[in-house]
């Protein structure tokens, strides 16, 4: 038996109101194969439903966890010690979940499919809350210590994922995280990632506000050039409360204007992602050489 709660940004285990029936047949069907694949697994979480966020209440076991529940309209790739192909972003988890565990990316525990769906079951920490709504709640922006402390997590879940090989793609404030209130941050939703090569990409997904210039200019864009830009644009919202660029035409432009006054070197950082071009911006690993995160 299991029941869905619409999930508020602010994850709060405090109440149980606003509780709603299983949204659809295939979620029905996908939850009840779990329960036969795996019968002596049962979990508390959350779902994620097709962009809505659900908590998800299993009355088996008390373990928390996020289950996030997807149409099986994905790629299927091939991973060692995998009998067959299975969806890309299953693959990629368990590429960056592979031990040793690091902290700062959310955990794949298990995972199941059915001819419908996708069943991912994953680590739900709490309490959190996506980043967007911690720097709206801070006042509207960030104060430099504590952006730095947060920052150099993310830089560092970035440098994780290119180390197992993954290409998040996605890398954006509502893609994050952030535990209340240690600030502890987790990098989500692989769903736009990628196998991570030098080469060239010649598709796009993720969000077009975090999108480079040159994918704009010729449809092409590199993995770390790329990561670096969106990695530009979440530290200028983290200390400024808004994004740099809000169209293709100012992205492509990329004349950057502070709303408010910051260091020079957390400018100069932001300026370095932010760079026309690729091959001036810096690696996650220069990122965390800089003056400004080594202050």
């Amino acid at each position: 038996m299991a029941i869905f709660e619409h999930f508020n940004p602010l994850i709060d285990d405090s109440t149980g109101e606003n509780f709603i029936p299983i949204l659809s047949t295939h979620a029905e069907i996908n939850l009840y194969s779990w329960h036969i694949f795996c019968p002596q697994k049962s979990y508390d979480g959350m779902l994620f439903l097709f962009g809505a966020v659900y908590k998800f209440h299993s009355h088996f076991h008390h373990k928390v966890t996020t289950p996030k529940l997807q149409r099986q309209l994905t790629c299927q790739t091939e991973l060692p010690g995998e009998r067959q192909g299975i969806p890309l972003e299953i693959a990629l988890m368990k590429m960056v979940c592979r031990p040793p565990n690091f902290s700062g990316v959310i955990q794949l525990l298990d995972w199941c499919t059915d001819p419908y769906d996708v069943l991912l079951i994953l680590e739900r920490p709490e309490p959190c809350m996506e980043l967007h709504y911690f720097v709206v709640e801070r006042e509207e922006y960030l104060e430099e210590p504590l952006a730095r402390d947060i920052f150099q997590q993310i830089v560092e879940a970035v440098q994780h994922c290119h180390s197992r090989g993954v290409f998040h793609r996605d890398v954006k404030m509502n893609n994050i995280l952030i535990q209340i209130p240690n600030h502890q941050i987790k990098l989500i939703d692989f769903d736009c990632g990628a196998h991570l090569h030098g080469g060239d990409y010649s598709s796009f997904r993720g969000t077009s506000k975090y999108a480079p210039p040159e994918w704009f200019t010729k449809k092409r864009y590199q993995a770390v050039p790329a990561t670096a830009w969106s990695l530009g644009i979440v530290l200028y919202g983290l200390v400024c409360a808004t994004l740099p660029f809000h169209n293709r035409e100012e992205t492509i432009n990329g004349k950057v204007s502070f709303s408010r006054n910051i260091s020079l070197e957390c400018r100069d950082l932001i300026l370095r992602c932010l760079s026309l071009s690729p091959s001036d911006r810096p690696s996650p690993e220069d990122i965390l050489k800089h003056s400004w995160m080594t202050t």
